[in-house]
Formats: C-alpha cells, sequence, structure tokens
C-alpha cells in the first residue's frame, strides 16, 4: 500500500487511509496510507515494519464486512432510542426498544462502568442474615473479611440495640480518672448529673479509704509583726511566739507592707524561725533571683519534719540577717499552728 513520507515501526499498529494525502514517491493528493486517525478511515494493520523513506507499507486489511459494519452507528437500528453519549448512561429496554437512561437511584455508573452505592441507600433488609444479637464488624480492613459476631463479653447488646453492661463488668480501672482521694457521689438520682468530689469538712479521705479527722478547726492564725529594720540591721533569736500547750506548727510565711531594696546575691536577707534548742524549723533566704514578696504574703518553705512540733511553752525565735545595703520593709510572721487537744 503507498504511504506517506513516514514511518510504520511497529507491527500491528493501525493505519488508516487519507485520500487527499501524498504518496511518497508519487503524484500528490492521490491518496496514501497514514498513521493518523484524525479525518482518515481505518484500513487494516501493519504486518512489516516500514521506515519514512520506504514507498509502502504492507497491511493487514480489514475485509468489506468490516467496513459495512463500521458505517452502522446505533441511530441506524430501528429499535434503539435516541442517544446522548454522555458518560455514564446506558441502553436498556423498555418493552419495544432500547432507551438511553441513566442510573440513578440506590447507585450510579460513571463512564468507566464503576458503580457506585449511594449513601444511605442500603437498609437493614438489604443486609444478609443476621442472628438475634449479631452485628456485622470490620476483621482486617477488607470487606471480604467482615465478620457476624454476638457481642459478648463486658456488654451484651440485645436485637433492640440496647446495650447492657453485665454484673461486675465494671471495675475501678474502667471509671473516669479520679482525682487522688475524690470519689462519685450522686447529686439527683440520675446518673448523668453524679458528681466528682473530695471529702472535706470534719473529715478527709487518703487514696486508699482511710478516713481522718479534720482537726483544722483546732488550727490558730496567728500573725506577729516585725519592725521596719533599717538597710543592713538585723535581728537575733527574738522571741515571737508561745503556746501553754504543746503545738505543731503547720506553715510560716510573712506578709510584707512594701518592696525590699537592693536584695541581690551580694546583699542577702536570711529569716531563720527556730525553737527554744536553736534547732531552726524553717529558713528562707532571698537575693537576685529570689526576690522578698512586694506588699503580698510568701511561704517560707518546708518545715522541718521534727522540730516543727513544739512542746508546751516553748517559744519561737526569729533571726533575720541583712546584707550591708539589703533593706526589707516592715513585715509580719504569719503561723498556723495547731495547739495539741488538752
Amino acid at each position: 500500500m503507498v504511504k506517506k513520507q513516514e514511518a510504520f515501526a511497529t507491527v500491528g499498529n493501525k493505519v488508516y487511509w487519507d485520500s487527499t494525502g501524498d504518496p511518497y514517491g508519487g503524484s500528490a493528493g492521490t491518496g496514501a496510507a497514514t498513521a493518523t486517525a484524525a479525518s482518515n478511515s481505518f484500513i487494516g494493520f501493519v504486518v512489516k515494519v516500514a521506515g519514512a523513506d520506504d514507498e509502502v507499507v504492507q497491511l493487514l486489511l480489514r475485509t468489506s464486512i468490516a467496513v459495512s459494519a463500521e458505517q452502522l452507528a446505533l441511530a441506524d437500528l430501528s429499535d434503539v432510542g435516541a442517544t446522548l453519549y454522555t458518560a455514564g448512561r446506558i441502553l436498556i429496554g423498555d418493552g419495544d426498544s432500547y432507551e438511553d437512561q441513566a442510573v440513578t437511584g440506590d447507585i450510579t455508573i460513571d463512564g468507566a462502568g464503576a458503580v457506585t452505592i449511594a449513601e444511605g441507600a442500603v437498609d437493614a433488609a438489604m443486609v444478609e442474615a443476621l442472628a438475634d444479637g449479631e452485628i456485622i464488624i470490620g476483621v482486617d480492613g477488607t470487606a471480604a473479611n467482615n465478620a457476624k459476631v454476638t457481642v459478648t463479653g463486658d456488654v451484651v447488646i440485645a436485637k433492640t440495640g440496647v446495650a447492657t453492661i453485665q454484673e461486675g463488668a465494671v471495675d475501678a480501672a474502667m471509671v473516669e480518672a479520679l482525682a487522688s482521694g475524690q470519689i462519685i457521689v450522686g447529686v439527683d438520682g440520675t446518673a448523668a448529673n453524679n458528681a466528682k468530689v473530695t471529702v472535706t469538712g470534719d473529715i478527709t479521705m487518703a487514696n486508699d479509704g482511710v478516713t481522718t479527722l479534720n482537726a483544722a478547726h483546732n488550727e490558730l492564725l496567728v500573725i506577729i509583726p516585725v519592725e521596719d529594720l533599717a538597710a543592713g540591721a538585723d535581728l537575733t533569736d527574738v522571741e515571737i511566739f508561745v503556746h501553754p500547750r504543746a503545738c505543731t506548727v503547720k506553715s510560716i510565711g510573712i506578709l510584707t507592707q512594701g518592696a525590699a531594696v537592693d536584695v541581690d546575691d551580694a546583699n542577702t536577707v536570711v529569716i531563720v524561725l527556730a525553737d527554744d534548742a536553736d534547732n531552726t524549723i524553717v529558713t528562707k533566704t532571698y537575693d537576685t533571683a529570689g526576690q522578698p514578696p512586694s506588699s503580698d504574703y510568701a511561704d517560707l518553705g518546708t518545715l522541718d519534719v521534727t522540730h516543727k512540733i513544739l512542746t508546751a511553752a516553748e517559744h519561737v525565735t526569729l533571726t533575720v540577717t541583712q546584707g550591708a545595703t539589703a533593706d526589707m520593709p516592715a513585715f509580719s510572721v504569719v503561723m498556723v499552728v495547731e495547739p495539741t487537744n488538752a
């Protein structure tokens, strides 16, 4: 078959006839074979590779029957209605002809033939038969391995969907997180209004369930004013507290009446509270990084476990040591003590 000046490099490729093409080595416009399909007619397949400068290409020609068939369109069939060729539409019989219709309802179909079940289209009756209380559950992420199971264990589910926690199934670890010592208590008889609370008042409860009578009502708040010392001035072992009964000191802090001046690493302020035997109950050093409170209260820190317990009539003494230029404002020592019951 005469051809244009182009290569047919692959056996089996389609060949088309350009009726006004220029045959290589022949008369222009008399027609030639080409690999271009646009505006040309299919005539066969390449059976032997031909180069661009070859004048002919060997083909396997289509038959006259094929030619006739290719010339037929759906519109030539008397029992086929008008076709839109829109992606996803199908021909479907309506009793006396085939009509072009879009697939709608529970599924849709696209031009590639992919079928999609519409959202909400599957109802209970469409699912395979399940025994009373059975559910379908995923196994490994593949639909083929989904399994039918009956819910067992800590919870059972009836066919009505009602879930029931089994007796004794809830242990402490299944209850929502509770802070140390918290309990869950009823409010109005409804589970939704149950509340998490910490036991307070006359008793406290530890996280092991042990309850302790609260002695807070026996505590005393003691406020001892301290003179406004000059810069660099000190106080040494000044007795500021005594009680006729044995006491336990619960906390010690200071409440200042202004701001400190020139307190730094070179000019510190050291506050020490001690017992009659000069055993330190608590000590606090103020410096550059740790400044005294300014017109505010601040706790002096953790009390010595042994020396915070005072015998009857034992004193608490105060020592204040200021650096050369350090100047504390007037302040009060604030103590919480718990006298031993008589």
